[in-house]
């Protein structure tokens, strides 16, 4: 009862001020119009705030391992097995007017939502932000490699019931009653585009492309990287056995 007496005190005394206003104020319907345009503005600006912190702090958490190229390797490497992948008839896509392959420009002038966008490699950015949908709390990533769409993922934070969205996956690319293993098999379209589910530290669903060249690139920095490997330790071996 408090409560609901302070705000009635407030509403009174905001009211007595407008009529007083619009009594000794000429042109007080502005005055109103722009104190209320001021309003707007700072929560706007708020918003922003609250949202660049967020996203600094999700970047920080989340986005920055994509400056190891590793993790897009293991991206791509958890994929099962082609003859393990259940075919969809259904494209898969991010939205109906974003698709794989979309150039980051093309992809930002679709958005309607506050985001951050990170230059992670030589050659990919990342695109991401927050959104809800219902109950659900989803956080966006999309990945670009050379101005392409080639990885998007979302991601539940705080989701307890991830057997409901399994069910809506499988409604909307196959049929909800098809006995299918998440853990170990993945949803594959005609396009070559993949759609695999991990619940491990958060429920997440990663949408991958095989086009684009991104995989190609991939395989050619893991060889990369184990030849790298294999001759440092060739080197630290020589060494050693100089020294002993």
């Amino acid at each position: 009862m408090l409560v609901n007496k302070a705000l009635i005190k407030r509403f009174l005394s905001f009211k007595v001020v407008y009529l007083e206003i619009r009594r000794n104020f000429k042109g007080g319907d502005e005055f109103i119009v722009k104190h209320n345009n001021m309003l707007l503005i700072q929560r706007k600006l708020s918003e922003l705030l609250g949202n660049k912190k967020y996203y600094s702090n999700y970047y920080n958490q989340s986005i920055s391992k994509y400056r190891d190229i590793t993790c897009y390797i293991s991206v791509y490497e958890k994929l099962p097995e082609k003859q393990s992948s259940i075919l969809t008839e259904e494209k898969i896509n991010h939205s109906d007017d974003v698709n794989f392959g979309d150039s980051m420009y093309s992809v930002k002038k679709k958005l309607n939502v506050p985001y951050s966008l990170v230059k992670v490699q030589r050659y990919c950015h990342v695109l991401f932000y927050k959104m809800r949908i219902g109950v659900y709390k989803i956080i966006v990533e999309l990945h670009f490699f050379k101005n392409k769409l080639v990885f998007f993922k979302y991601t539940f934070p705080s989701l307890n019931k991830h057997l409901e969205i399994e069910k809506f996956v499988k409604k909307k690319y196959l049929d909800s009653n098809r006995l299918m293993d998440f853990s170990k098999q993945c949803i594959i379209d005609n396009w070559n585009s993949c759609l695999r589910i991990e619940n491990e530290v958060a429920f997440s669903l990663y949408y991958v492309s095989m086009k684009f060249g991104f995989a190609e690139y991939l395989k050619k920095k893991k060889k990369s990287i184990k030849e790298r490997k294999v001759y440092r330790e060739s080197y630290i071996l020589n060494e050693l056995l100089e020294r002993l």
